[in-house]
């Protein structure tokens, strides 16, 4: 029983998410705004053409690059905060799998977002010498090795690093955070090196810091363009669209975090 919950918890937890997105929010607005034309309601223009107008702003790479710096608050990491922070530890969050990958025998792989992050790991732990923990759990997919094993296995077999410990409880940053604490702290480790994307660690660093950890972010995978503005900053991309998309799906993370804290 205790299981059909947590997966219906997970499960509406992603509807609500997938609602609130511009992808889904604005297709329902237009849609609404259809309906309400269809039974002769006037205003059901104004509906659609505010959705379509704010389609348009975050499909341009202008408002994309403002929404992603808002959220990519954390410069990357010195080496010389690693010889002042004296960490303990390099903890790495997973950023998801591919459950079947043809090109490795249909075997559960990686997902390229955890890619990024085991290699940059492997980078660090090479330089400081720190032990690594990796931490992610099952979502969905129960039948599936938890995503710290994959990752594991990914350092070993790729970058010829060990990680020394597993936490694969956890089903999102909230958990990542509660369980590699409650891991880490029974063998005095406190201080640690956080690393996960640019866009996810302000989310990140909050729930680490309120789980009792003292945190050293190391960013990885910053998208933010800095490129001089021109005529092609205003026009629609689905790449902007997507990058929108995704510091909005940050935004949503953390005051979700809050309201259920409330």
């Amino acid at each position: 029983m205790r299981l059909t919950e947590f997966i219906m918890n997970i499960w509406i937890t992603y509807i609500i998410k997938t609602l609130l997105l511009p992808q889904t929010s604005l297709l329902l607005l237009i849609l609404l705004g259809t309906l309400l034309l269809i039974r002769g309601r006037k205003n059901g223009f104004p509906l659609i053409l505010s959705a379509l107008t704010i389609w348009y702003l975050l499909s341009t790479p202008i408002v994309a690059t403002v929404l992603i710096k808002s959220v990519e608050t954390y410069p990357p990491l010195q080496p010389i905060q690693l010889d002042t922070f004296k960490a303990q530890a390099i903890v790495v969050l997973g950023g998801g799998i591919r459950p079947v990958a043809p090109e490795y025998n249909n075997q559960p792989t990686v997902a390229p977002q955890t890619l990024e992050r085991l290699r940059y790991a492997a980078k660090w732990a090479r330089a400081t010498k720190l032990p690594i923990l990796v931490s992610g759990g099952r979502v969905l997919e129960q039948d599936q090795p938890a995503e710290a094993e994959i990752m594991a296995q990914t350092l070993a077999e790729d970058y010829g690093v060990k990680a020394r410990w597993q936490e694969s409880q956890s089903r999102n940053t909230a958990e990542n955070a509660r369980f590699s604490y409650a891991f880490l702290s029974k063998q005095q480790i406190t201080k640690i090196v956080l690393i996960t994307h640019a866009l996810h660690m302000p989310r990140a660093v909050e729930e680490f810091r309120r789980s009792g950890f003292e945190i050293l972010p190391a960013a990885v995978g910053y998208v933010a363009d800095d490129t001089p503005n021109n005529i092609l900053s205003f026009l629609p991309s689905a790449k902007a669209f997507m990058l929108s998309s995704m510091a909005i799906h940050e935004t949503i993370g953390r005051l979700w975090r809050q309201l259920n804290r409330g």
